[in-house]
């Protein structure tokens, strides 16, 4: 390569041509400081966006899962069937008249047992209530006058938007009107109980009992059936109520359980127990049931005998008998 050497004037005069004596000039200070300016600038965009992106994850977090066109939709949170409003403290009077009016602002509806029992969930899925009403049968006099019904004070509670409540008488052959319709009290308690029972399978609240087992006490109606809802405590009863309940163990709690979740026909057995044995169980969703001696296994009466089961463990396999 040729080197061309160059008179140190004529170099002066090029640098001065190619930056002008006007030029601006810069302090190594306002240089750092303008850096720092615009990595500043730099840090505050990018929080920013990241902050956009963590409102718009929650947005989508909330709203989640879109709908046909993308357009993210409004989860509703689930209704908690815990919430329905407690039992009053004191039932109706037997003979008392009361109506439910209307479904409108109806939010839940609660079964007030008699003799008061711990209260598990309430009916929150309110949406074919009307129609299970519907397919009841008319209030029929005549039909309770031939048969022998012991009359209580049970009754069903009706939750309203606006706060009030409307107690409903509902023990079998007790007049009950709602909606405009008369019905029997105890087939409306069947039809809740059904609606319970199917909202229990479409919710996943639960609330496990953890109440005392009361062996002079009448377990309350519930929708609780073997294969659904699952055993958490339990206690067994001798005799006939009068001695106090004896907590399961942990062993034999799950023994139950397990069988609990396999139930089959329902099989009798003969056999002569040297004293009658019966257990309470407490089940993940509040209830009380209680299961019944069958020698062969454990016996569970359902509403029906077709909705009764035997369960395949037998008093003798939780060590409770000789």
């Amino acid at each position: 390569m040729t080197e061309h050497p160059h008179d140190p004037h004529d170099l002066h005069d090029l640098l001065t041509r190619a930056v002008p004596d006007d030029a601006p000039t810069f302090a190594p200070q306002a240089l750092v400081a303008a850096a720092r300016r615009r990595r500043a600038r730099g840090r505050a965009a990018g929080a920013g966006l990241a902050a956009a992106v963590l409102a718009v994850g929650a947005v989508v977090a909330i709203t989640a899962p879109g709908g046909d066109d993308g357009t993210p939709v409004a989860r509703d949170a689930a209704p908690d069937p815990y919430a329905v409003p407690a039992c009053p403290a004191t039932l109706p009077e037997l003979g008392t008249e009361a109506a439910v009016g209307t479904y409108d602002g109806l939010v839940g509806v609660r079964l007030c047992p008699d003799p008061a029992a711990p209260e598990a969930d309430g009916l929150v899925e309110l949406t074919d209530l009307p129609n299970r009403v519907t397919a009841l049968d008319a209030f029929d006099p005549a039909r309770c006058a031939a048969i022998d019904v012991m009359v209580t004070r049970q009754s069903l509670l009706f939750a309203y938007d606006d706060g009030t409540s409307v107690v409903l008488p509902a023990s079998p052959c007790t007049r009950a009107s709602i909606a405009g319709r008369q019905v029997d009290g105890g087939e409306l308690v069947a039809a809740y109980l059904a609606a319970l029972a199917d909202q229990r399978d479409d919710l996943s609240a639960a609330r496990p009992y953890a109440g005392a087992f009361d062996c002079a006490a009448v377990p309350a109606p519930t929708p609780a059936r073997p294969g659904h809802e699952k055993i958490t405590s339990g206690a067994v009863c001798r005799g006939y109520g009068e001695s106090p309940a004896e907590p399961l163990s942990e062993e034999q709690v799950r023994q139950v359980a397990a069988a609990w979740e396999r139930p089959g026909p329902l099989v009798l057995a003969k056999c002569t127990p040297a004293e009658p044995l019966s257990l309470l169980l407490g089940t993940d969703h509040g209830d009380v049931v209680q299961v019944q001696d069958g020698c062969l296994a454990l016996t569970w009466n359902g509403r029906t005998e077709a909705e009764s089961a035997s369960l395949p463990v037998s008093m003798s396999d939780l060590g409770l008998t000789p």
